[in-house]
């Protein structure tokens, strides 16, 4: 089965078994068969789990998930521990404009077969982005007068519940992603945030792209008060919203491309509680400051 896809300016190819669960959830971005593809996706499914020579190099990067070079490309790999198996493998070309997933058919309570190859996507687009110029970015981000704001927080602290503050008390506004939009330079170098269809628990998300009026990093208070802030402390809570890079070469892109986006985006530290005053504060700052 070969689907096409365009998310986030890119436009993706996929040849894989049919999934059900992924056709649903990316149909809205589903496009007319292209010739060229700027990602070209390749997924297996398999009873028989991939293999990790024992005595190559990794590096943990996450619970149960490691990094390693498998015959010269970046790799990354996920063990289940009850299966006491590897039950996928992403690997990615020179360029991260090919991707192979290699999947097992999986049988494990740690895992959702449901949502597998969906989240094997969303993972591996974690790390192509940050090679074209961009961020999946943790946040819950709003359209609001045809520009977007993403909120910015650690997990807990109010995200989703700040965002629906602004949907029910701030004209103009709709949901764009609710967990991992996508921030990107465009062409011209102005910064564009986009829906993905990855979006978290509520799965609230919208197939558009608009410019990104502002960043806005979140912390609780028992008032509500905002203010900008310097770019070091920008780049700092920025990179905390990411999934860190798996090599000096992604390191590099990534640093030059945040740089970019901090110097062209303002950024807000909003301390605040979760009244609908708090939307209030930061509307104002945000448009009319």
């Amino acid at each position: 089965m070969i689907k096409y896809y365009y998310i986030a300016g890119l436009s993706m190819v996929f040849n894989m078994m049919p999934d059900d669960y992924f056709e649903s959830i990316l149909s809205p971005y589903s496009i007319t068969p292209i010739s060229k593809a700027d990602l070209n996706f390749e997924i297996i499914k398999s009873d028989i789990a991939p293999i990790i020579p024992s005595n190559i190099q990794k590096r943990t990067i996450g619970q149960n998930k490691y990094y390693c070079n498998l015959d010269g490309n970046d790799t990354v790999f996920y063990f289940d521990t009850i299966l006491n198996k590897v039950i996928a493998l992403l690997t990615f070309s020179e360029d991260y404009s090919k991707i192979t997933i290699k999947a097992l058919n999986i049988y494990s309570p740690n895992v959702s077969s449901k949502y597998f190859i969906f989240n094997l996507v969303g993972y591996a687009l974690h790390y192509i982005i940050q090679m074209k110029g961009g961020f999946v970015f943790h946040s819950s981000s709003i359209c609001c007068q045809k520009q977007g704001i993403a909120f910015s927080a650690k997990s807990g602290t109010g995200k989703t519940t700040h965002t629906s503050l602004w949907l029910k008390y701030i004209p103009d506004c709709l949901m764009l992603n609710d967990d991992t939009p996508i921030i990107k330079l465009n062409d011209n170098g102005e910064v564009y945030i986009y829906g993905t269809p990855w979006a978290g628990t509520t799965g609230r998300h919208t197939n558009f792209s608009i410019p990104l009026k502002a960043l806005v990093f979140i912390e609780r208070n028992e008032t509500n008060s905002i203010q900008s802030i310097n770019s070091d402390i920008a780049i700092k809570r920025f990179y905390e919203g990411i999934t860190p890079p798996l090599t000096p070469a992604m390191l590099s892109s990534s640093l030059y491309t945040m740089d970019r986006i901090i110097s062209y985006v303002p950024t807000y530290l909003l301390s605040c509680n979760m009244q609908p005053e708090a939307a209030k504060v930061a509307y104002e700052a945000i448009f009319n400051g």
